[in-house]
């Protein structure tokens, strides 16, 4: 439909349907009360709303997981990159130890 394109983003989208959708309820309302609207052409255009409205609630539910796991691995790889910063100084250490060892030698 021409009315359901050009969407920017996920949550753009999910707020664009919920709109279209609430517009759409109140225009079946009008249509029990003034029976003038072509109920079938409204019907369809609702019934694709609310199954995109329902998929982008779906996706948007998709994304808040994916971005908390996102969280939980930078702070996994935040506590890696510390501890392989300490054995590297560790390491380094090591070297230079033996470094001053041998060159005693």
């Amino acid at each position: 439909m021409a009315i359901l394109s050009s969407i920017p983003t996920q949550r753009g989208k999910c707020a664009y349907y919920s709109r279209i959708f609430t517009e759409l309820y109140f225009l079946s309302i009008l249509v029990l009360f003034f029976k003038k609207i072509d109920i079938e052409r409204h019907a369809g255009v609702f019934m694709e709303v609310a199954e995109k409205l329902q998929l982008c609630l779906i996706g948007s539910n998709e994304i808040d997981v994916m971005e908390e796991e996102v969280q939980i691995k930078d702070g996994i790889i935040k506590k890696q990159e510390t501890w392989i910063q300490g054995w590297r100084k560790e390491l380094k250490d090591q070297l230079d130890k033996h470094k001053t060892e041998l060159e005693r030698l």
